[in-house]
């Protein structure tokens, strides 16, 4: 889970085990739409309900150590889905048809074009954001004990390499370490 200050009032957050990059994706038919910043004003954007892509545009998103993300997009037409998936399935269906847009982690989008989606990805990265295992504060487990072992399992990971290995393995880049904008 992505964490962020207001998650952190319920949950007890992990280290990161990876970094995500949140990209902006358009109908590969779509000539429009290149910078975001210049070209989704007004558009129909799809995120995922609830998520941090939702808050980005809605200008509320504020991440640990960056603050509040301030959308590059003006007056977005946001449109919620359950996941990503049926966001971009929803994209898929053609050039405005439903979306004239979708944001989601960069890998997710990488991994629907090389599955045929008919999506490209369009202009630079937004933002880059940090997930950890989430633990509920409140829960009837010791929680403190809980996030204090899966942290240290998490630290481990990472020092021996089997997390960068691993996402090498499944998405073919190190998705271990932050890449891109951060706070952009």
């Amino acid at each position: 889970m992505t964490v962020t200050p207001a998650r952190a009032e319920k949950l007890s957050f992990t280290p990161a085990y990876y970094y995500a990059t949140a990209a902006v994706a358009v109908h590969k038919d779509n000539t429009s739409i290149s910078n975001p910043e210049a070209d989704l004003d007004g558009k129909r954007v799809g995120v995922c309900d609830g998520c941090t892509y939702e808050s980005y545009l809605r200008g509320t998103l504020e991440l640990p150590g960056q603050g509040v993300i301030p959308s590059v997009v003006q007056n977005p037409l946001v449109v919620t889905y359950g996941t990503d998936s049926e966001a971009i399935d929803e994209l898929a269906r053609g050039d405005g048809v439903r979306l004239d847009a979708v944001i989601s982690a960069l890998p997710t989008l990488e991994e629907a074009i090389d599955h045929g989606a008919p999506i490209r990805v369009a202009g630079a990265p937004l933002y880059t954001e940090e997930l950890a295992v989430a633990i509920l504060k409140d829960s009837p487990l010791d929680s403190t004990s809980l996030v204090q072992r899966v942290s240290q399992i998490i630290q481990e990971l990472h020092a021996d390499g089997t997390l960068t290995s691993l996402s090498d393995k499944w998405y073919g880049t190190d998705l271990t370490v932050v890449k891109g904008p951060a706070g952009k």
